[in-house]
């Protein structure tokens, strides 16, 4: 009894849960909806682990409804690997079952919010959501999420992942995001008006500052004088100008910008202009060609973690400065991988 009454109370309140981290690829608010929320059993057909999102399909049916065939969408398969599912955790023939939310369009697919294995484990897409099947839970925690001293403390220059110390253990973690901004009159009406399907997260790309929420590592690395800040997420790469104090405006732009930096003691500070990208966030704010983000990453605890914050100034959108802010962590051993659109066992 209590086991089937945890459960209703856990479906009803998934419909109120924002997307994890996860979504910094393309926003499941996109393709589902996040109001409907659909359990099902059936058997594995198809497994396609692949960045920026994995797909397995399944044979089966909702209680009391017809068989049918279901895309069942997950994380990448970068973020999978991590959190310790691995490419035989679920295969052709296995019995299983999933709840996550209902596609908009494409009614028998959803977006995996829990998965229970064949062996009797649970799988759950991240640390707020609660197991509904079995007490035996995996893939919501990195395998090594202990950060550690930089050997020959190089300051920022490290790898560096999501602090999952850091993320909070009930609701969303959502490691840049505010909850809400001061938006104009002009840049609330045109959040209203978005259309979900015109997004440029539909195709999975991305620009300043949404880059910066990604979940997987990034990496800055000296370029002579310069830096270069490698991103794992889409191959990314952000150029810094270190010295151009003056920065001119510049008339190409790009999705990341032009950015020049300068030190501030161990704080590399980064003015980022000429940003070609449409969107602020996923959720449908806007954001204009003037926008200019001035950035700081500075590290902490004996360069165990990375602080950073971004002021966002965009008169068009923003009645005032927007103030956005995260950590990552120096993990040992982690190293930037290759997005390639398919996971391999040299990836493991």
């Amino acid at each position: 009894m209590y086991r089937n009454l945890l459960r209703v109370r856990i479906l009803v309140s998934l419909s109120a849960v924002v997307p994890l981290v996860a979504i910094s690829h393309h926003s499941p608010r996109i393709h589902y909806d996040m109001t409907d929320v659909a359990e099902l059993s059936g058997r594995v057909t198809e497994v396609d682990w692949a960045n920026p999102h994995s797909i397995i399909t399944v044979v089966g049916r909702e209680s009391g409804g017809t068989s049918s065939e279901w895309r069942i969408e997950v994380a990448a398969a970068a973020m999978i690997m991590r959190n310790g599912i691995r490419r035989t955790t679920v295969s052709v023939g296995d019995s299983v079952r999933a709840a996550g939310f209902r596609g908009l369009r494409n009614r028998n697919a959803i977006f995996m919010r829990n998965f229970l294995l064949a062996d009797g484990r649970e799988w759950i897409a991240g640390r707020s959501i609660e197991p509904l099947w079995s007490d035996i839970v995996v893939g919501v925690e990195p395998e090594n999420t202990q950060p550690e001293p930089s050997d020959d403390r190089n300051g920022i220059f490290r790898v560096w992942s999501v602090d999952a110390t850091g993320l909070p253990t009930a609701g969303a973690p959502r490691p840049l995001w505010n909850e809400s901004y001061p938006l104009t009159a002009t840049a609330r009406e045109a959040q209203a008006n978005w259309d979900r399907a015109t997004s440029p997260y539909v195709d999975c790309g991305n620009g300043m500052p949404a880059i910066m929420d990604t979940p997987l590592p990034i990496e800055f690395v000296r370029q002579g004088e310069d830096i270069v800040l490698r991103f794992e997420e889409l191959d990314a790469r952000r150029l810094i100008l270190m010295g151009d104090s003056d920065q001119p405006r510049i008339e190409i732009k790009s999705p990341y910008g032009h950015s020049a930096g300068h030190w501030d003691g161990e704080s590399l500070v980064v003015r980022t202009i000429a940003i070609d990208w449409p969107l602020f966030d996923q959720d449908g704010i806007p954001q204009t060609a003037d926008m200019e983000i001035l950035e700081r990453f500075t590290p902490v605890q004996e360069d165990r973690f990375l602080d950073y914050a971004a002021t966002v100034i965009d008169d068009a959108v923003f009645t005032e400065p927007v103030v956005l802010e995260r950590r990552w962590a120096g993990i040992p051993g982690e190293k930037i991988q290759a997005y390639t659109c398919r996971w391999d066992d040299s990836s493991l």
